[in-house]
């Protein structure tokens, strides 16, 4: 089963029903199908196995997940305003400070 960071579980599948033998390995393909997907999860893995399928086999990891699509877009959404910004303060005519004519006319 996989957790989101708020503990709420978002994935759960059953392992398939197969044979490791002794010294081998065997991987098994699970896919989830969610579309959007952002944060940090927990996955664990409870399975059994042995003869009588009495031992338990445990497993946890955490991992992120960030759509770089979803980013890359951003980032250069932000960056295209950035730029605008300062071109429309470039082509701005600067405005001239206020001179004080009364004190200039005393010196």
């Amino acid at each position: 089963e996989v957790k989101n960071i708020f503990g709420k579980k978002v994935f759960s599948t059953a392992l398939a029903n197969l044979n490791i033998f002794p010294g081998a390995s065997r991987i098994f393909d699970n896919s989830w199908e969610k579309k959007f997907l952002f944060g940090y999860y927990k996955a664990n893995l409870d399975g059994y196995f042995g003869q009588a399928n009495n031992l338990p086999l445990t497993a946890m990891t955490f991992f992120w997940v960030i759509p770089y699509k979803l980013v890359a877009i951003l980032v250069l959404a932000m960056l295209i305003v950035i730029i605008a910004v300062r071109y429309v303060k470039k082509s701005q005519p600067k405005e001239l400070p206020e001179t004080d004519t009364k004190s200039e006319i005393k010196k």
